[in-house]
């Protein structure tokens, strides 16, 4: 995964299909507001640069 695809709802999505694929099961989210979620956890305005180690200048 890449930055650009944690950072992308669909991209996430397709990511996790393929994951199931793998396993020989289909994605299918169980919770009805599942999509409204999705879109929450998007539209916070989280970032990767939060959680990334920064490089130290020599």
């Amino acid at each position: 995964m890449t930055a650009g695809q944690i950072g992308n709802s669909g991209e996430m999505r397709r990511i996790a299909e393929q994951c199931y694929r793998r396993r020989g099961k289909r994605f299918r989210p169980q919770s009805k507001e599942f999509a409204n979620q999705q879109a929450l956890l998007f539209r916070m305005g989280w970032s990767l640069e939060d959680y990334c180690l920064k490089e130290q200048p020599r």
